[in-house]
């Protein structure tokens, strides 16, 4: 999908190719740094989860990027959860700090939630954020926080208070 974002130009969103995983766990991990966050969370991480999308497995996640003149912008995912198959967990949501504030994340977020409609009429959806005014637009609600390198917050959202901005 191409779209024109004000303030960025053309972007075009799609589901990440097999043959460019490790160019969006890089990515991932310059973003998380740039936060000061997930000092853990290594490039071999961020790969096994990217790739964990091409398994044949039922629960498998759902991935999603955004490219500006072929360069790695946005990164979106999706799973069911394994607690629940009303549940599902919504990660990796990730700007660059170049392109914040501009609709990106808004956008990124409409679409993998709008992807798991497909799927569920009335999905419960979680996340853990340190962006957690992105999410109460769409109309989730704080649970838990802790300080880790900043405040991570675990939000959730059942689809009857779901709001979609865009």
């Amino acid at each position: 999908m191409k779209t024109r974002i004000e303030g960025i130009g053309e972007v075009v969103i799609q589901e990440i190719p097999q043959d460019r995983v490790i160019e969006c766990a890089k990515f991932l991990i310059s973003v998380y740094k740039h936060e000061g966050i997930w000092t853990w969370y290594t490039l071999t991480h961020a790969i096994a989860e990217f790739s964990a999308s091409f398994s044949g497995n039922l629960l498998r996640p759902h991935y999603m990027m955004a490219t500006l003149d072929g360069k790695v912008i946005g990164t979106v995912g999706w799973q069911e959860s394994f607690m629940s198959c009303h549940g599902y967990e919504l990660s990796f949501a990730a700007v660059d700090p170049t392109y914040q504030k501009k609709g990106l994340g808004t956008l990124l977020l409409t679409l993998a939630i709008k992807d798991v409609l497909k799927h569920h009429k009335d999905p419960v959806f979680l996340t853990e954020t340190r962006q957690p005014l992105l999410f109460e637009r769409f109309g989730f609600q704080r649970l838990h926080s802790y300080e880790e390198f900043g405040e991570h917050v675990f939000m959730i959202c059942p689809f009857n208070d779901l709001k979609l901005p865009l």
